[in-house]
């Protein structure tokens, strides 16, 4: 997929490329749960701490991750900082809703939650 987007010489990136996918699918996962917390709970401050967290680890991983393994090294650190934000979420949304952190939470009713705002 890369050498047809890019070209053969951006073919070194593919490795780097799928540890920053697996970082962006943690991203994905927490957007429901920054929906809870924005549109539902009405508790915006908890999705700013948690991102404002996760910039802060974000710089000193990559920082730490680019200094000691280079540009792969930066790219483990910005998917951890990405799961390390989305567990952040779960535990916060574990916490509000006095839900064990490990039972199920039902995404979509989270879902139904949601368009029941828009009507």
């Amino acid at each position: 997929m890369i050498i047809f987007l890019f070209g053969i010489e951006y073919i070194d990136v593919g490795p780097i490329s799928v540890v920053l996918f697996a970082g962006f699918a943690f991203k994905i996962v927490g957007k429901p749960l920054e929906a809870h917390f924005n549109e539902i709970a009405g508790q915006p401050k908890v999705v700013a701490g948690i991102q404002i967290f996760s910039m802060v680890a974000m710089a000193t991983l990559t920082f730490l991750g680019a200094f000691q393994f280079g540009l792969m090294g930066a790219a483990v650190g910005s998917a951890l900082s990405m799961a390390l934000s989305t567990i952040a979420l779960f535990l916060a949304y574990a916490k509000a809703t006095s839900r064990p952190v490990l039972g199920p939470i039902s995404f979509a009713a989270l879902f139904d939650q949601i368009q029941k705002l828009r009507v």
